[in-house]
């Protein structure tokens, strides 16, 4: 489906490059390394931070929806 959609032959083949520290031998899968999970450019506090502000957000508009639903009515 994404050969199709990026108008490629329906026989191409999907590389997907994940590490540059592959050995040949032994290509896939590639064990993760535990200092490599535990520098994730996006790591668990930042998901803590998005969360709530998307959750803030929402309240927000919620609030503002009920004004307006209520100014509307009275």
């Amino acid at each position: 489906m994404i050969a199709r959609a990026c108008g490629l032959p329906e026989n191409t083949i999907y590389l997907e490059d994940i590490n540059e520290d592959v050995s040949p031998t032994n290509p896939y899968p590639v064990p993760k390394d535990v200092n490599t999970l535990i520098r994730h450019p996006v790591m668990p506090e930042d998901h803590l931070k998005y969360t709530f502000t998307w959750y803030t957000l929402n309240l927000n508009e919620a609030h503002r929806s009920l004004q307006l639903y209520y100014f509307i009515l009275c």
